[in-house]
């Protein structure tokens, strides 16, 4: 195993989480209609994350670390 690690802010996992859950937050503060509308869209915007999510951790090769 390699000593190689990167910091937090290259990790694409991380920053597509970071993204994920900023929109989420903004959403919810302002008490977004949209989702409570389109539940359906919320739905598969919520999948489509966890499938970036989960291919992201296929494709990455180093660890993070701070």
């Amino acid at each position: 195993m390699s000593d190689v690690t990167k910091k937090p802010w290259f990790s694409k996992t991380l920053v597509i989480n970071g993204l994920t859950l900023a929109a989420s937050l903004l959403a919810v503060a302002q008490g977004s209609e949209l989702i409570a509308e389109y539940p359906r869209t919320a739905a598969a915007i919520g999948a489509t994350l966890a499938a970036v999510n989960i291919a992201l951790r296929f494709v990455t090769s180093l660890p993070v670390s701070f």
